[in-house]
């Protein structure tokens, strides 16, 4: 197997290295994902969010919630505003918390009328992957996690 980074133009191939556990900005995942079939329910959005925090996690160096910039999501991650919504379902699935800024709604826009961008102040929502969030039975605590959505009216 060959290293992810692709051929090379000059030299021989780079052989592919399991990564140490210290090798920087290396995010894990609990096996349980996998296992108890959490990536086969969840959607791409979601899946990827969930990467784009674990991953500002690691950056981070703890597993504190993390404040998550439009610009951030969007430039590095290209999460838009259906990959940002994504953490509704996260969070009510119990694989999610949410810090949220007193100056947003629920869904992460302000509250206060604005003139433009340089009149935005205020943090982002933070976000936080529970440990032990993947040890619940992933379709059950997702239909039960659609079906609270689907009554609160915030996702359509």
């Amino acid at each position: 197997m060959l290293h992810e980074a692709g051929g090379r133009p000059i030299g021989n191939p780079v052989r592919y290295a399991v990564p140490e556990p210290t090798d920087p900005d290396l995010f894990q995942f609990d096996v349980r994902m996998f296992t108890i079939g959490w990536v086969n329910v969840l959607e791409d959005s979601e899946l990827a969010f969930l990467c784009m925090v674990a991953d500002l996690q690691a950056r981070n160096g703890s597993s504190d919630p993390v404040p998550v910039f439009g610009e951030e999501r969007v430039g590095y991650y290209g999460l838009g505003t259906d990959g940002y919504q994504a953490h509704q379902l996260l969070e009510r699935a119990g694989l999610l918390t949410v810090r949220r800024a007193a100056v947003r709604r629920t869904d992460g826009t302000f509250q206060a009328h604005r003139q433009g961008l340089a009149d935005i102040v205020g943090a982002p929502h933070s976000f936080g992957i529970v440990r032990d969030g993947f040890g619940q039975l992933a379709l059950p605590t997702v239909v039960s996690a659609l079906l609270q959505l689907r009554t609160s009216g915030t996702r359509d």
